[in-house]
């Protein structure tokens, strides 16, 4: 119909070249109104209700979207950390109070560890122990002892990838994930004393699709570097 009105404009209206010049037939436009008012006014109903149209699809894409955001908050985790007063293991524990953990596991860069570690079961637990020395040797190499002084390494992060499988609301899902794991090295000013390594947690840094090599991957994002996880 707005084509229609258009092409009526266009063959009628438009200005009308004579050898006096251009002159406007305003009359017959009037003339014109009048005789299809009626048609005028559903072309520009027409014309609201698809702008409307188009508005309302517009908010219903949005709303779907929003509903599709939040159901995928509703089932996806972020874990988090809490590190026991021994300072060897952490407590993993989700942020999403629907998820329960029911099995996973923690790959680390090679030159921390070459195994995969389970978070164990019931506590739900990843234990530090032979990481920390690796951690210690690592500050050590990259942190040297200097007389008198004492070397304070803070905020320093190693790449971890966490692998889990959860419920929630009786279904299984699996999760794998990159973070980094939170620590402070003091190298002291004893040259013979090991290095202290403090774990402040761990950190959430991306999802991760299926990945053939991960601790191939972690070693290539890490570098050499305590301080630096590399995107």
């Amino acid at each position: 119909m707005l084509f229609s009105f258009l092409n009526i404009l266009a063959n009628n209206f438009l200005p009308v070249i004579g050898a006096s010049g251009n002159y406007y037939s305003m009359s017959k436009f009037l003339d014109y109104v009048k005789k299809n008012s009626l048609s005028i006014i559903g072309i520009f109903i027409s014309i609201i209700a698809l702008i409307i149209s188009i508005f309302s699809y517009s908010q219903s894409e949005r709303s779907v979207s929003i509903q599709e955001k939040q159901y995928l908050g509703s089932i996806s985790t972020i874990w988090k950390a809490r590190v026991d007063n021994d300072d060897i293991s952490m407590e993993i524990i989700s942020t999403n109070p629907n998820v329960h953990l029911q099995v996973a596991s923690v790959i680390f860069p090679s030159e921390i560890s070459e195994h995969e570690w389970p978070i164990e079961s019931p506590e739900f637990k990843l234990h530090l122990t032979s990481q920390k020395v690796s951690v210690a040797d690592l500050v050590s190499s990259v942190v040297p002892y200097k007389k008198d002084f004492i070397t304070k390494l803070d905020d320093a992060k190693i790449p971890i990838i966490i692998w889990s499988r959860y419920v929630v609301n009786s279904e299984l899902y699996e999760d794998l994930a990159l973070y980094s794991l939170d620590y402070e090295g003091i190298t002291w000013s004893d040259e013979y004393r090991t290095p202290s390594v403090k774990f402040n947690g761990i950190s959430f840094q991306a999802r991760l699709t299926e990945v053939d090599n991960k601790r191939k991957l972690l070693d290539s994002m890490w570098g050499r570097k305590p301080s630096k996880l590399l995107p």
